[in-house]
């Protein structure tokens, strides 16, 4: 779930010579990773895969993906050539398991690469280094403040409070924690991470939350904590104690001593960790009060423990135990409020200069060098881009070619060329006298691309004639910021590869929800709503994890969502000219529903359900649970209308109904379906944590069984199911 835009989108001429370097010295009878190398370029294993093609790079076919398989889709660079990558490697002496994965130990780390470049090491990866990630959990350290300092907090508690979706689930304490992850790791449905990652009654060890997102390469270990009175100095020591509980349950017990209710959740943690998936994993201390030496220590003291235990595993994962009280999760909600990271004051001349009002904003209007941003970038990165709804997408894009060609042949022409650039800032003042503007803050809304071309061009000296417009704009009306970004980047559609939000089969889909009045659903287009999604909004991750669970691949939907996405196959097949809006709000109100049935049984007390309810319970807090019976229904779909199916992609409900009609509409199948679920489907999660590959084929057939003989008792249901839903005849 971590946000795409917020990394590095491209490489500069600076990280592809590294890069060439680095697959220089990477030893034939070798491979590495996307991954490994994007540690060395500081970016991500997406961005490093865009440059796979370039015909500069030596020895592509050695870069694998995280399973040691050969990517999905790689291709030559190289006009013309098309032999077999693995046939290459197999020549060179890498061996490959039957399931067409090269051996791990001959895999090469981002620290032994560094360790191959010798004595270069500095010269070819000095460069990418002075690059700073703008990755949101990367936040700087927010200091200890004093009680009376209110920091924000009281608009940040007021926005806990009114989260009315968050209380009517009944999370509890867990409602602050919920909040602090849609903050920190940019979730855009809360609620379906809800469902997976909260754990729930005794026997959990303290994990209250145990998050896993392979595609960001995270795992969140977390306690919540909710103070009734809240004039204390500080939480209490001792539930920081018990994340080292935790901790030590989650990684290094042995799995057979684990207590069933979190084995699976632990065992799902541990193979993503030695799949070489995770690279970071943060421990989350969440509470209302404010922050305490006593318990940093205490979480330094858990951090210690993870990173020993997990030092000895060959992909570096970076540990960080955090105290989020009630100053930390202000500091980050108004940064989400008010969209600038770039907080220092700076200074810059100006050579003409024009102020403007609005009811509630001011602008100041100049004329800058343009080395001046162009120091500004080098400075800070991406960071300057924490309000935009893109990053700068390279040189190769035809805007950027041609920025880039008017400052190397037109620098005198660069200010009437280009259309300037929008920022943000907290505060500007102009000094007449001097001609310089005074500004404190700063986030680029439109200029993007501008700025990073400027960037790319390694001698300030060769600007020296460039000037370019600026509009530094003040505004503290959180709509009109919004409306702000929104339009000053309309006539630049944001396009993030990682999804295919501007094929023809996305375009016409989010046509088609519109027209069904049903919101949240964009193709995959991200940051340009910034409305907060309610949670009966078709959010597009969400139905397409729905998507791929209903048609046979739960796995997929529980450890790699973004597989959806990036595999040219698996998309193909789940995103045709077959599927329909109709279609993706039939498979989201399934889940929505399992979601919801599960909410119910944890908003009541465990002794007080029926035996029968706390064995559904029980199998509901089993990571991998609902996307599993998402495929269970998918699978007997035929045995609950009694009808054969010729095409499961045409099975929607009647029209016109709304997204909480698709929820309703499922709710008394879900109901029939899970006292059956919780020991037919129990048995597949104790095996183990449900595999990516699992076939729902082949691994549901007893379910299968089970359903055949008591759903021709269920003739209400099933005439009400051939009443409502389509597609079936």
């Amino acid at each position: 779930m971590s946000n795409p835009l917020d990394r590095q989108q491209s490489l500069s001429d600076r990280h592809i010579s590294a890069l060439v370097e680095i697959l220089r010295v990477l030893p034939a009878g070798n491979w590495t990773t996307y991954g490994e190398l994007a540690k060395l370029l500081h970016t991500s294993p997406i961005v490093v895969g865009r440059y796979m093609t370039d015909p500069r790079l030596p020895n592509p076919y050695r870069v694998l993906n995280s399973r040691g398989e050969i990517a999905k889709g790689f291709h030559w660079g190289e006009h013309g050539r098309s032999d077999a990558p693995r046939e290459i490697l197999e020549r060179e002496g890498v061996a490959f398991s039957a399931q067409d994965r090269a051996a791990r130990e001959q895999r090469v780390s981002a620290e032994q690469l560094r360790e191959l470049l010798g004595d270069r090491r500095d010269d070819v990866l000095g460069p990418v280094a002075k690059r700073i990630s703008a990755d949101r959990r990367h936040r700087p350290a927010v200091p200890i403040q004093p009680l009376f300092d209110d920091g924000g907090v009281a608009a940040m508690e007021q926005a806990i409070s009114g989260r009315a979706d968050l209380h009517k689930h009944e999370y509890g304490p867990n409602s602050r924690l919920l909040f602090a992850a849609e903050l920190i790791l940019d979730i855009s449905d809360i609620h379906t991470v809800a469902a997976e990652a909260l754990i729930d009654g005794g026997e959990d060890k303290s994990c209250d939350f145990l998050y896993v997102d392979p595609d960001a390469g995270l795992v969140v270990l977390a306690q919540g904590y909710e103070a009734e009175q809240t004039n204390k100095d500080r939480a209490p020591q001792r539930k920081a104690a018990s994340l080292h509980q935790a901790a030590a349950w989650v990684f290094t017990h042995d799995i057979a001593r684990v207590p069933q209710r979190i084995r699976p959740a632990v065992e799902q943690v541990r193979q993503e960790i030695s799949d070489g998936l995770i690279r970071e994993v943060r421990i989350w201390y969440v509470h209302n009060l404010p922050e305490s030496q006593h318990v940093a220590d205490e979480l330094a003291a858990v951090e210690n423990l993870v990173s020993s235990v997990l030092a000895s595993h060959k992909t570096e994962v970076d540990v960080r135990a955090e105290e989020i009280g009630r100053n930390t999760l202000a500091a980050w909600y108004r940064t989400s409020v008010t969209p600038i990271l770039v907080t220092e004051e700076f200074s810059v001349d100006v050579e003409s200069y024009i102020e403007a009002f609005g009811p509630k904003w001011k602008a100041h209007s100049v004329t800058v060098p343009a080395s001046w941003l162009q120091g500004k970038y080098w400075e800070f990165g991406d960071l300057l881009f924490s309000a935009n709804v893109r990053g700068f997408l390279g040189k190769r894009k035809k805007i950027n070619a041609d920025i880039r060609r008017t400052l190397e042949k037109e620098p005198y022409n660069f200010w009437i060329f280009n259309n300037g650039v929008t920022a943000l800032v907290n505060d500007a003042k102009y000094d007449s006298q001097a001609k310089r503007l005074l500004v404190s803050g700063m986030s680029i809304v439109n200029g993007a691309q501008t700025t990073g071309a400027l960037g790319e061009f390694a001698d300030p000296t060769a600007l020296a004639d460039a000037r370019i417009p600026i509009r530094f704009i003040t505004c503290a009306d959180r709509a009109t910021v919004r409306d702000i970004i929104r339009f000053n980047n309309q006539q630049n559609p944001t396009e993030p590869s990682d999804f295919r939000s501007n094929d023809t089969v996305q375009r016409r889909l989010v046509t088609e929800f519109d027209r069904l009045g049903v919101i949240g659903y964009t193709g995959g287009r991200r940051g340009i709503d910034t409305r907060r999604p309610s949670d009966i909004d078709v959010e597009t991750t969400s139905a397409a994890k729905a998507l791929v669970a209903f048609h046979g691949q739960p796995g997929i939907a529980l450890h790699s969502r973004g597989q959806i996405w990036e595999d040219d196959a698996l998309y193909g097949r789940l995103f045709s000219d077959a599927t329909s809006a109709l279609h993706l709000l039939f498979c989201w109100g399934l889940m929505r529903a399992i979601e919801q049935h599960k909410g119910s049984l944890l908003g009541q007390k465990l002794n007080e359900l029926p035996t029968g309810k706390q064995d559904q319970r029980s199998f509901f807090n089993r990571p991998g649970s609902i996307p599993l019976m998402v495929a269970a229904v998918g699978d007997c779909m035929e045995d609950l209308l009694d009808r054969k199916i010729a095409h499961s992609f045409r099975l929607a409900f009647r029209t016109p109904l709304s997204a909480s009609d698709a929820i309703r509409a499922w709710r008394s199948v879900v109901a029939k379906l899970a006292p059956f679920a919780c020991h037919e489907l129990g048995r597949v999660l104790d095996k183990g944590a449900l595999p990516r590959d699992f076939d729902s084929k082949d691994m549901l057939k007893e379910w299968r069984m089970r359903v055949q003989t008591i759903a021709g008792d269920w003739t209400d249901l099933r005439d009400a199911l051939r009443n409502q839903i389509i597609g079936w005849r």
